[in-house]
């Protein structure tokens, strides 16, 4: 069965929609170098972008306006993958908020 995944700013709601199929566990370590990939914004100078299969982009200066935030995939059932206490991969159901957003429990 299918299941899309989205990067997902928790802190303030924005999604960059990449409807990547099964990519959980990808977008989970793509999040884990957010800050790293927002300090390549120096690179002005050029359109950078994070490039996944099927031609699908992130800007790298989505990640630089989400430094600080807690960026996390989230999957088109409203479940985001998180490390568990025990540091393995866990998918946690979110909260859907009253604009349409979703946040975590």
């Amino acid at each position: 069965m299918s299941c899309y995944w989205d990067l997902h700013c928790v802190d303030c709601g924005e999604t960059w929609d990449l409807e990547m199929n099964h990519a959980g566990e990808t977008l989970h370590k793509v999040c884990a170098h957010a800050k790293e990939l927002a300090a390549l914004t120096w690179l002005d100078e050029v359109d950078v972008n994070l490039d996944f299969y099927g031609g699908r982009m992130v800007p790298i200066a989505w990640f630089a306006r989400h430094k600080d935030h807690r960026v996390l995939p989230l999957n088109e059932y409203g479940r985001f993958m998180v490390a568990g206490p025990d540091g393995k991969l866990v998918e946690v159901e979110g909260r859907r908020l009253a604009d349409g957003g979703w946040t975590l429990p």
